[in-house]
């Protein structure tokens, strides 16, 4: 980890431009879906970042995603930090551009205030002609599912669990 972040910093960043991966581990993705699904309408994060170790309330969109992972995944990430879990991903060689075919499964990664740093994320729930479903936590205050263009300029990157 120490060696992957320190080639980060003296080479920059770079993402993967190609296929998706698969995710066999989740059933392609359709578990981790069915897990996110099932929060949809929680309106109190209190679990989710109790769930990351934390005493107090704390932004919990990437204590969410930690949360669900963990219900299905056996290489469970507890994170609650958009950018520590994007490093994850990127570390595992398994952080990928916007111009793949992202699949259900995949961690959504929106840079909101143009930083071109991760502060939002959420579980990709469907991919379609051009439009994304994603299933968020902290989405106005509660477990959401919302629909974007798979080119708004707010999705900066995908990861593969």
């Amino acid at each position: 980890m120490v060696f992957c972040s320190a080639f980060l910093l003296a080479f920059g960043i770079a993402l993967k431009a190609m296929s998706a991966p698969a995710l066999p581990w989740i059933d392609d993705g359709n578990r981790l879906v069915s897990v996110a699904s099932s929060q949809i309408g929680v309106s109190d994060g209190e679990k989710y970042w109790r769930w990351c170790g934390f005493d107090h309330e704390v932004d919990w969109c990437a204590c969410f995603v930690s949360w669900c992972a963990g219900q299905c995944c056996d290489d469970t990430v507890i994170y609650a930090s958009c950018p520590e879990f994007e490093q994850w991903f990127r570390c595992r060689d398994r952080l990928y551009g916007t111009n793949i075919s992202p699949r259900p499964g995949m961690a959504v990664f929106f840079d909101n205030d143009g930083n071109s740093r991760p502060d939002h994320m959420g579980i990709l729930s469907s991919y379609s002609d051009g439009s994304i479903s994603v299933i968020e936590g902290n989405s106005s205050g509660m477990c959401a599912e919302n629909t974007y263009s798979s080119h708004d300029k707010r999705i900066i990157s995908y990861g593969a669990f």
